[in-house]
């Protein structure tokens, strides 16, 4: 799984060589890293099989007020 984190992205290149190369999966979890762009200009989430983004913890639909 490739995390990236505080808007910096992910070495997903050497990562995507290392899946390959043992038949794994990639997951980029992107949700600290929205429209952030990996070297050559690709957004983050592109590179795996799977992107996971989500709403950051302090967004009012996560929040649980529920009155």
């Amino acid at each position: 799984m490739a995390v990236h984190l505080f808007g910096a992205p992910a070495p997903v290149d050497e990562l995507r060589e290392i899946a390959d190369e043992h038949g794994l999966t990639r997951i980029e979890d992107c949700a600290q890293a929205w429209l952030t762009e990996l070297p050559g200009g690709r957004p983050v989430g592109r590179v795996g099989e799977v992107g996971c983004f989500q709403p950051p913890a302090v967004e009012h639909i996560t929040h649980g007020n529920h009155r």
